[in-house]
């Protein structure tokens, strides 16, 4: 409509410009008018002479006053039409021709003054001429049309309608009905809107932009099915040029979870270019989980159309997502050029997608920077720090990052994502007690994954858990065996293939194993694979096969360390085991190195590595033993401990100093001195003890090749100057059985506090300890002892005998223990008390053997302890310990006994140790006793 009113407009113009008939510039003046009244001969006669001189302002100015003179005269009408386009006023002209029009009917007026109207966008003028027209039939089908846009452009648009509809009785055109659904959605009349557009949709179908239309006004009322029905009724007649079309169908189907609707449509774009970025977006996501090459296909176009960074990150994500995904990170960084790429240097995904492709093209340092880019820009994140970490300890640099351990265990306690990397470093720094806590952590949601069990069950048996590894071992298999695979990648069929062969080989030893690795071999020929045989054959001990598979499957590459170690020491190889000391020392496990440099007879290597050992890994028990049997069984050492007890109304606080030396391989010398300091502190239980006891001694420590000899030599002053010499001898039968013989002159006695004051006795006892089982050993202890009193003295004699059995129900520490004891204690007492004893006796009591030697007894006791041995062996990090126990007494009745206390390394290879405990009716001390006590000893060991 616009096109045809500019058209008649122009031509308005150029009617203007060149009107027919206008008399030459050159012609004659007229005469002047005449001044007597009207005459009308007179005007017809200037009217001439103005037209034949040219002069057109004149004839306009005459034509005014004859009209203004004679308004009913029609001729003087046309004239001055005639005179005011010569003269250049179209709005007179446009007057004078509509009276012509509206006064004397003239047709060709009207037709005239129309198309100036037109011209002169005189829209309330054209609109009554316009009805003139169609009232006289004149208006052409287009001029009729134009009267809905003049009654628009007038503000009228119910007569605009009603135009239309008058002209679509006339003419039936689609068109017609299509332009008052235009007007009803102007003045916000959404239900007539509808009902025209459905009265179209009825007469001619449903058309893509009609369709669009409904489905637009169901959309705003929430009709979201039938305005995609609607739409979908379109679809055969919609062409690819119809991009509203098919984009609103697209959305709407994507809204409505119809993802395969929303991509057809969406695909019809592309294929012919007309896609937009989001739709591109769309087309990728909903295919990147099921068409993932497809959908990577249409983000690369979509990048390439449009260049929407959206479409780069999504070509990311589907090529990280892909197995193997080098090549199609290659393809996409491929599509950035340098001025691209900046615009991505503030997300993160984009360098951790970089940093992934650099460390599958091996260059880590490239991949390393660009994940510390990522950090930078999102610090907090804690998968950018998952990847970060995974890629050192996938390309074995893991020890670069130990001096952040500490501080990523304190970042990962709260992050889920940093278990399991950390947990791989752990167990590759060969530290597997720092690895298990992390993998504890992961059950919850891994524990139905066999591969992920299968690392777990390995880092158990590093740390010498194997009961725990063979059952988590026996989990993976089952899940193996039962499970369907549902392997997206053939690598990981391929892992889990080598898996199930390791998992028999260890579980099922023997045949089945052998033929599960022997179908291994002869399938696969991956590194993993050549490495799970090897390590079959080596866990199975058959060496000869190890040898010969190293040289069959290794003869382009070095096996690994921990392997080639296993076989040198397997073949007494000293170069080679040298060799690997040397070059590949941080590749073996910690305990593996240690064996091999006490194999090379290199000792002081050998203590330096397990004292290395034990601080990456404290909770190491073998690392544990290594050290002990290097280091502090040979190593000189000063000790020194004190305590406060209380008990039988005597408080003591004793001090002592201990030094020992070796004197050769085979010798110790111990010497050690105490001074006590004690007093009554209830004289109803106790009389007056010695102030200040002290004693010094002198032991001889002669080691044999399968136990010792012990000699010692002491004196000292209590309640009288007194003096000690005892001989032992241990023996080490079988690794299960062990005995102790001991033979002692004036030994100090313990059954009663009195008696310890003033008693000496002459003691032999004998010990045997066997191990039932691993978690089960039986221990009895027999002894005999004459008693008698410091400067002389009979008090009786004493036999006891004990016999305790403890179970075990777990190893590494806490290593908790079940204890349970029968014993007994025979006492005779002499007939008279030896008077220097009689200063012990509370005031008020006869002196009597009785307060000195108790009587006989019989005790069950039955408790628990864990730790204990850390109250005096090393411990490489702080160790609680406790223990207790109740008893039934035949001579006491019941009692208790409660010890607990910690144990842990000052300043390196030392011991303090802290312990506190409360006793009743325990033995042979029938009243609360209570005690605290502090030491420490520290080991001159020779250390890097």
């Amino acid at each position: 409509m616009s096109v045809a009113l500019t058209l008649r407009r122009l031509s308005v113009l150029f009617t203007l410009a060149l009107a027919p008939g206008m008399p030459g510039a050159a012609a004659t003046e007229a005469p002047t008018l005449p001044t007597r009244p009207f005459q009308s001969e007179d005007w017809n006669l200037a009217w001439q002479a103005f037209i034949g001189a040219g002069k057109v302002q004149e004839a306009y100015g005459l034509a005014l006053k004859a009209v203004a003179a004679r308004p009913a005269s029609r001729l003087w009408w046309q004239r001055l039409a005639q005179a005011a386009r010569w003269s250049s006023h179209p709005q007179t002209a446009l007057e004078a021709l509509t009276r012509l029009a509206e006064s004397f009917g003239d047709r060709k007026a009207l037709r005239e003054a129309l198309n100036l109207a037109i011209g002169l966008e005189e829209h309330s003028r054209t609109l009554g001429l316009l009805r003139l027209a169609i009232h006289a039939g004149m208006a052409t089908p287009a001029e009729r049309r134009m009267l809905t846009g003049l009654y628009l452009d007038t503000g009228q648009p119910l007569a605009a309608i009603r135009a239309l509809q008058d002209e679509f009785r006339r003419r039936p055109e689609p068109e017609l009905l299509w332009e008052q659904a235009v007007i009803y959605r102007l003045i916000g009349d959404p239900d007539k809107e509808l009902t025209v557009l459905r009265a179209y949709q009825r007469r001619y179908g449903p058309t893509p932009r009609v369709m669009l239309a409904i489905a637009t006004r169901e959309y705003i009322q929430g009709h979201f099915e039938r305005a995609l029905d609607g739409l979908i009724a379109a679809q055969s007649r919609a062409k690819p040029s119809d991009t509203a079309y098919w984009e609103t169908l697209s959305g709407l189907a994507w809204m409505l979870g119809r993802y395969d609707l929303a991509a057809r449509s969406a695909r019809v774009l592309v294929h012919h270019g007309k896609a937009s970025a989001t739709l591109y977006q769309r087309l990728v996501f909903i295919e990147q989980y099921t068409h993932a090459h497809k959908a990577f296909a249409d983000a690369e176009r979509g990048w390439r159309v449009t260049h929407d960074p959206a479409l780069f990150m999504s070509m990311l994500a589907i090529a990280s997502s892909l197995t193997p995904s080098r090549p199609w990170l290659e393809r996409a960084f491929a599509e950035l050029t340098p001025d691209e790429a900046r615009q991505f240097a503030d997300r993160t995904f984009y360098w951790t997608s970089l940093a992934n492709l650099r460390a599958q093209q091996g260059d880590f340092e490239s991949a390393a920077t660009a994940y510390r880019k990522a950090l930078r820009l999102a610090p907090q994140d804690n998968n950018i720090l998952s990847g970060y970490l995974w890629l050192y300890a996938d390309q074995n640099k893991e020890r670069s990052l130990r001096p952040q351990l500490g501080q990523l265990e304190r970042r990962a306690a709260n992050a889920p994502a940093l278990w399991g990397p950390l947990a791989a470093i752990y167990a590759a720094l060969d530290e597997p007690q720092r690895a298990l806590p992390w993998l504890k952590r992961q059950w919850p949601t891994h524990h139905g994954d066999p591969l992920w069990l299968l690392n777990y069950a390995d880092t158990l048996a590093q740390a010498d858990l194997d009961r725990q590894a063979w059952t988590m071992r026996r989990r993976a298999l089952t899940l193996l065996e039962t499970t369907p695979t549902h392997a997206s990648t053939k690598q990981r069929e391929n892992r889990r293939r080598i898996a199930r062969a390791r998992l028999i080989a260890t579980l099922l030893p023997g045949d089945p194993g052998r033929r599960a690795m022997q179908t291994l071999a002869a399938t696969d020929t991956s590194r993993e694979a050549r490495v799970a045989v090897l390590g079959a054959a080596l866990d199975a001990q058959d060496m000869m096969l190890a040898r010969w598979w190293r040289e069959h499957a290794f003869t382009h590459a070095s096996p690994p360390a921990w392997a080639a170690l296993s076989l040198a020491l397997a073949d007494n190889d000293g170069p080679a085991i040298a060799r690997l000391l040397a070059t590949q020392r941080d590749r073996l496990p910690r305990r593996d190195r240690v064996d091999a440099a006490q194999r090379l007879g290199w000792d002081p290597l050998a203590l330096s590595l397990a004292w290395q050992g034990m601080q990456g890994e404290p909770a190491d028990r073998r690392l544990h033993r290594q050290f002990r049997e290097l280091a502090l069984p040979r190593a000189a050492s000063i000790g020194v401990s004190s305590s406060v007890q209380s008990g039988s109304g005597l408080l003591t606080m004793p001090g002592t100093l201990d030094l020992r030396d070796w004197l050769s391989p085979r010798d110790r010398l111990q010497v050690s001195a105490s001074l006590a300091a004690q007093h009554s502190t209830n004289s109803t239980q106790l009389g007056t003890p010695p102030a200040a006891p002290d004693d010094l001694l002198v032991q001889w420590r002669h080691l044999t090749r399968r136990g010792h000899f012990d000699l010692s030599l002491s004196a000292g002053h209590d309640l009288a100057s007194w003096f000690r010499l005892g001989l032992a001898w241990t023996r080490t039968w079988t690794d299960a059985l062990h005995t102790t013989f001991e033979a002692t002159r004036g030994a100090q006695p313990t059954a009663t506090v009195p008696l310890s004051l003033g008693g000496l006795e002459d003691r032999l006892a004998a010990s045997v300890d066997l191990r039932l089982t691993p978690r089960d050993n039986l221990s009895a202890q027999f002894g005999a002892a004459q008693l008698y009193a410091q400067g002389g003295g009979a008090l009786g004699n004493a036999q006891t005998a004990t016999l305790t059995l403890r179970h075990k129900f777990w190893f590494a520490p806490p290593d908790f223990t079940l204890d349970a004891s029968l014993s007994g204690a025979r006492y005779q007492r002499a007939t008279r008390l030896p008077p220097q004893l009689a200063a012990l006796v509370p005031g008020g009591q006869t002196p009597d053997v009785a307060f000195f030697v108790p009587g006989s007894y019989v005790q069950a006791c039955i408790g628990g302890s864990f730790n204990t041995h850390y109250q005096t062996d090393y411990a490489a990090k702080l160790r609680p310990f406790a223990s207790a126990s109740v008893c039934a007494n035949s001579a006491y009745g019941a009692g208790y006994d409660l010890q607990g206390g910690f144990a842990l390394p000052l300043l390196g290879p030392d011991h303090l140790a802290v312990n506190a405990g409360i006793s009743s009716n325990f033995g042979t001390q029938n009243s609360p006793t209570a005690q605290i006590g502090l030491s420490y000893r520290y080991y001159f060991v020779p250390l890097p």
